[in-house]
């Protein structure tokens, strides 16, 4: 019998500004570059899985903002697979999302999830997946 630990996702983010501000109500435009470094041990992680086994990271990339500013490249891990028919139907899910949607476990059953896209400054740029594997919170400083 496969054992579940609960994990969550570290990412490491570089941010760039690409534009100045130039007054009390003009914000920075801002370039966001994330990698996605692995899957942590945590008790209290939104995902679980079976550490013996792949898992895939399904994520968006999305712009946000307001009418003084932008932030490109914003990421976000929306689920954690290990069956890879669920990562291919998360992704496909995802693509055609505006507001709530219902993503799938490995298991085949469902839950509903608010994509950070849905707003009206925000602009999906791409979902995608990839492989991950286990790293040490420590390293990251995640706790």
């Amino acid at each position: 019998m496969e054992e579940k630990i609960a994990v969550d996702v570290a990412l490491d983010c570089r941010t760039r500004v690409t534009r100045r501000g130039k007054g009390e109500w003009d914000g920075d435009d801002l370039e966001h570059t994330y990698t996605i470094k692995g899957w942590y041990r945590s008790s209290e992680g939104p995902y679980r899985i079976d550490p013996d086994k792949k898992a895939y990271a399904v994520y968006v990339v999305y712009s946000t903002g307001d009418s003084f500013h932008s932030e490109e490249g914003e990421t976000e891990v929306m689920m954690v697979n290990q069956n890879f028919e669920m990562v291919e139907k998360n992704v496909a899910i995802l693509e055609q999302a505006t507001g709530p949607v219902d993503l799938f476990l490995d298991d085949g059953t469902t839950f509903q999830i608010s994509v950070p896209y849905g707003g009206y400054f925000e602009h999906l740029e791409r979902v995608d997946y990839e492989p991950i594997s286990e790293v040490s919170a420590r390293k990251w400083k995640l706790w």
